[in-house]
Parts: C-alpha cells; structure tokens; sequence
C-alpha cells in the first residue's frame, strides 16, 4: 500500500469521526439537555400539572408528570406546593452552606 493510499484511508477513518461527532451536536441541540430543564406548568380544575422531559440512560426521552392537588383545608399549600415543585426541577434551592438560598415563606397577615 502506498504512502498515498494510507494517507487516503486515515482521511477517511477522520471523516467518518467527524461526521459522528457532528451528528452528536446536532442532536444534542436538537433534544438536548436543555429541554430537559423546560418545565410545562398547567392550572388543573383541582390543582396544577407539571409536565417535563427527561433522558434515560440509552439516551431516549420520556415524559415526566407529577400533580398537585389544592388542599381545602389550606388553600396557601398547593401554591406552596407548586413553588417548591419550580425550585427543584431548576435546583435553585440551595443548601445551607451557600451565601444565599431562596425560600418560600408564609407571613401572617400583620393587623397592626
């Protein structure tokens, strides 16, 4: 084999890396880990619906529900409830070691 010939087949294998690699990106774009950080929140008759996409191992998609249901009795713990529910799926609450964390607080109404 010629030095030309070798040279041709090693172009060739690199082609056919970059041509997967370049397949990666697009896909990564095109489904990538950013959709997995877009949260689709629906009013229910009784409550909220969260709806997200997520990736498993191999790769494929599936799609992620929870509910959360008003509560009669405290009609403040669903919205709550929902709040939390945004905080996790961006994990924006924080731990205790950070500078700052948000937080979700309830006040009593101030009669003063």
């Amino acid at each position: 084999m010629s030095e030309l010939e070798i040279l041709a087949k090693q172009i060739e294998a690199n082609q056919r890396w970059l041509v997967d690699r370049l397949d990666e990106i697009c896909r990564l774009i095109e489904h990538g880990p950013t959709d997995g950080w877009k949260l689709k929140i629906a009013s229910e008759e009784n409550g909220y619906k969260l709806r997200w996409k997520d990736y498993l191992d191999d790769g494929s998609e599936v799609w992620r529900e929870a509910y959360i249901v008003d509560d009669e009795a405290d009609k403040l713990k669903s919205g709550e409830e929902l709040l939390w529910g945004v905080m996790g799926h961006f994990s924006l609450w924080g731990s205790k070691h950070d500078p700052e964390r948000l937080k979700i607080v309830r006040e009593k109404r101030d009669d003063g």
